[in-house]
């Protein structure tokens, strides 16, 4: 686990997503993803989806995670947190 815990956990049958002080984690049934906010290059939200837009290696290219009101508890927690991530 990084930082201070997670901030903002999201599941879906599929998935999850935990948002903590220094690492974004996508779980997509089998694997695992963790991306550092300095990999994230911004957000880009949706009505009920948002992508993952960054430049790690070894993640997919194309990272969108989607659930209701998810964009809205996303910008929450950033700026509730004062997270280094643009959206």
């Amino acid at each position: 686990m990084y930082g201070d815990g997670p901030f903002l956990k999201a599941s879906w049958p599929l998935g999850k997503i935990e948002l903590n002080s220094e690492v974004l984690t996508i779980d997509v049934l089998l694997k695992r993803f963790q991306l550092q906010f300095s990999q994230i290059e911004r957000f880009k939200m949706g009505w009920t989806e948002v992508r993952v837009i960054h430049d790690a290696s070894g993640v997919p290219d194309s990272i969108i995670v989607s659930g209701w009101w998810l964009p809205r508890r996303l910008r929450q927690t950033i700026a509730a947190h004062n997270l280094p991530v643009q959206l």
